[in-house]
């Protein structure tokens, strides 16, 4: 499984985009076109799922620079370092997904790729929402156990018995992203507030902002815990003792 990387250019801080793309089957592609609506063998699959997810990060990236056009220059790099660890996140995770299902097989890039596909569309669906329809005040858990909950997510799937290490490092590193992604996320869109709330008093403005870095990193935290437990519920495993999700 190769890792394939393209290059856009955004208003501020260039930022790498990757995709699962089987090279042996790009290079025959330039004498025999494949039909991606009847994509027949597993490499033409992987292919036409590479292809997909190209054409949607392509459209991403469109709609995330015009989103980021009118902000100031301080902003704007914020706005690309949350970006930029989204992308880095869900390509680990996506890794370490393809290797926890099928590490070193044919099927591989096709689970990643399918993986990138979903995360994307899910971005792109609330790439024009307000702030307060992304990040909802819903949640009635400590930000603590919500961690906590995670966190036994991890062990549990770092413990599966049919782990190989590398899997295990590929996991390691999704954990490693998705908290690297938190803090940059949260930062960007707690400095939004900022702009939102310029009437007020500078104490209120940081009450605010307080409140909404502690809003932000609850939903995030348990997007990734509940997208864990559906993870795990697809594919059949831990059958037992299944985490109760209660906002």
């Amino acid at each position: 499984m190769k890792l394939y990387k393209k290059s856009f250019l955004l208003l501020v801080l260039p930022i790498t985009i990757f995709s699962f793309k089987n090279t042996t089957l790009a290079q025959s592609t330039e004498e025999e076109t494949v039909n991606c609506n009847d994509p027949i063998s597993q490499q033409e699959m992987n292919y036409c799922s590479y292809l997909e997810n190209e054409k949607l990060m392509s459209k991403l990236l469109e709609g995330y620079n015009k989103s980021v056009a009118y902000h100031d220059q301080e902003l704007r790099t914020k706005a690309n370092l949350s970006f930029k660890s989204w992308n880095d996140f869900q390509n680990a995770a996506c890794t370490f997904e393809a290797s926890f299902e099928a590490e070193g097989g044919s099927l591989a890039p096709l689970i990643a790729s399918s993986c990138l596909i979903g995360e994307v569309k899910k971005k792109l669906s609330i790439l024009d929402l307000p702030q307060d329809s992304v990040y909802p005040p819903l949640f009635k858990k400590p930000l603590s156990k919500i961690i906590s909950t995670l966190e036994k997510q991890f062990r549990s799937l770092m413990n599966y018995e049919y782990n190989e290490e590398i899997t295990k490092e590929k996991l390691n590193l999704a954990k490693a992203k998705f908290v690297d992604f938190v803090e940059k996320e949260c930062d960007y869109r707690s400095e939004l507030i900022k702009f939102s709330v310029v009437e007020k008093s500078s104490d209120e403005i940081q009450e605010k902002v307080i409140a909404f870095d502690n809003l932000c990193k609850h939903k995030l935290y348990f997007d990734v815990s509940y997208r864990i437990k559906k993870y795990k519920e697809n594919l059949g495993l831990f059958k037992h003792g299944h985490e109760r999700f209660d906002r």
